[in-house]
């Protein structure tokens, strides 16, 4: 679990690029906001695709810990996506 900080730095190195090499990324963020809405409004699509059986009425345990995963993958993912705001918020 320590060495996972420096991973991204680790693989970067080993295949002969550094970070400056996603730098055209940076084009895209005025459209974090817009990305960010698009990306949970598809998670919770999915979510639906994936979980709604009309025919089916009861949840069986399987069922229920699945959709307990998914709504913690669904929160790990907000997270990430205003992970920087709660960072800049931090630091002011």
């Amino acid at each position: 679990m320590a060495t996972l900080c420096c991973l991204p730095a680790l693989l970067f190195l080993l295949f002969g690029t550094s970070f400056s090499f996603l730098s055209w990324t940076s084009a895209f963020y005025e459209y974090r906001t817009f990305f960010s809405i698009l990306s949970v409004i598809f998670f919770v699509a999915s979510a639906f695709f994936v979980f709604y059986k009309p025919k089916s009425c009861a949840l069986n345990y399987a069922k229920k810990k699945w959709i307990f995963i998914y709504v913690l993958l669904g929160i790990l993912i907000v997270f990430m996506l205003v992970y920087p705001e709660l960072l800049g918020d931090f630091y002011e």
